[in-house]
């Protein structure tokens, strides 16, 4: 049995200043599957939305180099596995308008061209998911498989955002959003009593048993026509 849900965070950041020092910075978050009414359960969050993952994209400046580890989790204990994909969304007039609070600080076409000026690689290990400016979708247009997670299994993705030194003035105080939408498969056996197939263990035994229990019935067999053919006589 199969079923799917889905679940939206939001890349999120913003140029503060536009002079200071090349800085690497290095933070944590993470997306744990728990399925039931919680589905998926985002951390950090921010004024910006709720499910935002990116604490530290947040007062970037010229020349820096920002990574962000997201831990992706699986915590549901009703399915044997649980696929979750990633995918990225653009904002647009119309289908998907910037968020409320993303909308309060700047307009999409602002956006569009902040963004563009910076470059993004997302990693999955050594699995290159993801290497683009922002606001392109890049590899992951399409939904990307992450992993098939038994429980308590987890992954982990290492998003790294870097800004060019020269990213003119005229770019303070940007907001740049992303959408990254989560889906979820939980797979469940409809049947867990049927007997897993493929399982050659022991066959030559099981081939031992039927060859004797097929010669013992052709011998009992001979010997009842033996004992039937003395009697008549």
């Amino acid at each position: 049995m199969r079923k799917i849900f889905k679940s939206l965070s939001a890349l999120a950041l913003s140029l503060m200043l536009t002079v200071g020092l090349v800085s690497i910075a290095y933070a944590e978050s993470s997306v744990t599957y728990k399925g039931g009414a919680e589905k998926f359960v985002f951390l950090e969050g921010s004024k910006y939305t709720d499910s935002d993952l990116f604490g530290s994209f947040k007062g970037v400046m010229p020349g820096d180099e920002l990574s962000q580890t997201i831990t992706i989790r699986n915590r549901f204990r009703n399915a044997d596995t649980v696929k979750i994909y990633l995918r990225a969304v653009a904002h647009d007039d119309s289908g998907n308008p910037l968020s409320e609070n993303v909308a309060a600080e700047t307009d999409l076409p602002s956006m569009q061209e902040f963004l563009s000026q910076l470059s993004m690689t997302v990693k999955q290990g050594d699995t290159l998911l993801f290497e683009a400016s922002p606001d392109q979708l890049g590899g992951l247009e399409k939904n990307v498989l992450l992993g098939s997670f038994p429980k308590n299994s987890s992954t982990e993705l290492v998003v790294t955002l870097t800004v060019p030194l020269e990213l003119g003035n005229e770019f303070q105080n940007r907001t740049g959003e992303v959408d990254w939408v989560f889906t979820a498969e939980e797979f469940t056996e409809s049947n867990p009593s049927i007997p897993k197939t493929g399982d050659e263990s022991n066959i030559t035994l099981w081939t031992v048993l039927t060859f004797l229990s097929i010669a013992g019935i052709t011998v009992l067999s001979i010997i009842y026509k033996r004992k039937n053919t003395s009697q008549s006589k």
